[in-house]
């Protein structure tokens, strides 16, 4: 199944377990690292969030649904104008 994290960089998460969890789940693809960019929809993907507390998240569900929204279509994150 797909994971997505979202933590704030002032939330009681710690960022270790997110990235933790992050990784277990299948994020951090070694061949998106060598290739520069995404061929595929990731199976797990990493938020965070600035400026923004556990509870902070909550108010930002406008940002959130723009990467939250396409992460659930299963659609890979656009690439600049000109790659691809």
């Amino acid at each position: 199944g797909k994971t997505m994290i979202i933590v704030g960089d002032s939330d009681a998460v710690q960022f270790e377990h997110a990235l933790k969890l992050f990784r277990l789940r299948g994020g951090g693809d070694k061949k998106v690292l060598a290739q520069g960019f995404l061929s595929e929809s990731p199976r797990a993907r990493l938020a965070i969030l600035p400026a923004t507390s556990h509870i902070g998240i909550m108010a930002n569900a406008a940002v959130i649904g723009e990467f939250v929204i396409p992460f659930l279509d299963d659609k890979k994150p656009a690439l600049p104008d000109g790659i691809l």
